[in-house]
């Protein structure tokens, strides 16, 4: 096994799930919840330029997008597959925006068990 510095956010996200099935899938309808939020705020992040933010509101715009997206489509398997779960949402330039809604849920009051909150923290505030 890699070390965790080492481990990639895909990997990182298939260990959590397997770690914590059903707090993570837990995790998925507020990620649906907040791509949905983002979205509505479409016309405030559109004029958000790139010299007061790390990404242009378009970028998060497109990222919420997407994960909608693949939210919707998975047809209740995200929820179900450590694998899908890892590679539908945390994959590339989705991970940004996941990553961040990840570590909201995990400190949010919709979390009772600690040790995902902890399992979360380890492996996704670093970085």
């Amino acid at each position: 096994m890699k070390g965790l510095l080492g481990m990639t956010n895909i990997q990182r996200a298939k260990l959590l799930f397997d770690l914590f099935p059903d707090d993570t899938a837990a995790f998925v309808p507020y990620a649906a919840e907040m791509a949905e939020k983002i979205k509505k705020e479409r016309e405030q992040l559109k004029g958000q330029g790139t010299d007061t933010a790390l990404f242009p509101g378009t970028f998060w715009l497109e990222l919420a997008e997407e994960i909608s997206r693949r939210i919707r489509s998975s047809d209740g398997k995200l929820q179900k597959s450590s694998t899908q779960f890892s590679e539908q949402l945390f994959e590339g330039d989705r991970a940004f925006l996941t990553k961040h809604c990840l570590l909201q849920y995990s400190i949010s009051d919709k979390v009772k068990n600690l040790r995902f909150r902890q399992g979360v923290d380890l492996l996704f505030a670093m970085g």
